[in-house]
C-alpha cells in the first residue's frame, strides 16, 4: 500500500510540475516560436497521462479502500444513530384509506 500512495504522490507531482512548465513558457518574455510551441504540447501531453494516471489509481486500485476508510472515518456518528420513526396519527390513517 505505501508504494501506491508514493507512486500516486510522484504522479501528482510530475503533473504539477508539467503544468508549472507550460506556465513558465506561456509567461516567460522569450519570443514564441516552434521549439515553444512544442515544448507545451509536450508539457500538456505529459500533465495529462499522469494526472491521469493519479486519477486511476485513486478510484481503481487498492488506494480506493484507503479514500472510503477515511470518508467513513470522518462521519461515523451520523450512521450509527437511525432517525426515529414517526407513527402516522389516526386522521392520516383515515384520510389514506379514503374515507
Amino acid at each position: 500500500m505505501l508504494e501506491l500512495i508514493i507512486l500516486f504522490v510522484f504522479c501528482v507531482l510530475v503533473g504539477l510540475g508539467c503544468l508549472g512548465a507550460m506556465g513558465w513558457a506561456l509567461l516567460s518574455s522569450v519570443e514564441v516560436g516552434v521549439g515553444r510551441i512544442f515544448l507545451l504540447i509536450v508539457c500538456l501531453f505529459l500533465a495529462a497521462l499522469f494526472f491521469g494516471m493519479a486519477a486511476w489509481m485513486a478510484l481503481q486500485s487498492p488506494l480506493r479502500q484507503l479514500w472510503k476508510a477515511e470518508a467513513e472515518g470522518a462521519a461515523p456518528e451520523a450512521q450509527k444513530v437511525p432517525a426515529p420513526k414517526q407513527e402516522a396519527t389516526a386522521q392520516e390513517e383515515v384520510h389514506k384509506s379514503g374515507f
